[in-house]
């Protein structure tokens, strides 16, 4: 198991979803502002991490709460939403570049995870007993 995904049987699924998700704000945030190569390459290993975090969070909540036999159908559902979230949010994100530039392009795209965020943080309820471990 990766070491989010038993930090995220500590902590709880929620906490983990929440950090990558303001972590991706911070590092659109960061390609915006880099003028160096070591500052993108240090930028993208940050968003590696915090892209795991809601990988590991969001598939822990998938199987979490899908009944045993809709296991398969839910993690397929997970995956396919990320990858039409990432083809829709590269042809926005082409739309936006070639209308006001790469970094008000990174800076308008920051504001979307945060809105993850706080839907994650009020909507969501924490699928693990936290008492029991």
């Amino acid at each position: 198991m990766t070491p989010i995904g038993n930090l995220s049987d500590k902590i709880g699924r929620k906490p983990i979803v929440i950090f990558g998700l303001v972590g991706t704000s911070i590092a659109l945030v960061l390609y915006a502002i880099a003028n160096t190569l070591f500052m993108l390459i240090v930028t993208q290993i940050f968003y590696s991490l915090v892209f795991a975090s809601i990988y590991t969070g969001g598939s822990a909540f998938v199987s979490d709460v899908a009944p045993e036999a809709k296991h398969n159908e839910a993690m397929g559902f997970l995956n396919s939403s990320i990858t039409f979230g990432a083809v829709i949010g590269s042809i926005i994100a082409g739309i936006l570049a070639e209308m006001f530039g790469l970094r008000v392009m990174f800076m308008i795209l920051a504001i979307f995870p945060v809105f993850g965020a706080l839907v994650v943080l009020l909507r969501i309820q924490e699928t693990i007993s936290l008492q029991t471990l």
